[in-house]
């Protein structure tokens, strides 16, 4: 699978968590687990996919490069509390340092 098929499936899933209410790691934890088993990647590889297109855990949206990523985070704190997030086993995965 391509960088294009990992940015067209988080597409997808952020428009279906839209408007979604109550916790939002579960899904998260849901659809990284969905997007390793359709498009057949790796975790090392969704990882470096998420970290070149700057994908954001709190809203799943792709800011471009991990220093846009950096500066939104940077400006946005408190997006995900990283003790929350420790305890899902892919979101932990994903988590970046700023």
């Amino acid at each position: 699978m391509s960088l294009q098929d990992f940015q067209d499936y988080v597409n997808e899933a952020r428009k279906s968590m839209q408007g979604r209410k109550g916790e939002r790691l579960p899904l998260l934890e849901f659809h990284l687990e969905e997007a390793e088993a359709e498009l057949g990647l790796s975790k090392k590889k969704m990882k470096e996919y998420a970290r070149a297109t700057g994908l954001c855990l709190s809203n799943f949206v792709l800011y471009g490069s991990p220093g846009k990523l950096r500066r939104f985070l940077r400006d946005h704190p408190s997006q995900i509390s990283r003790e929350k997030a420790k305890e899902h086993k892919l979101v932990k995965f994903f988590l970046v340092r700023l």
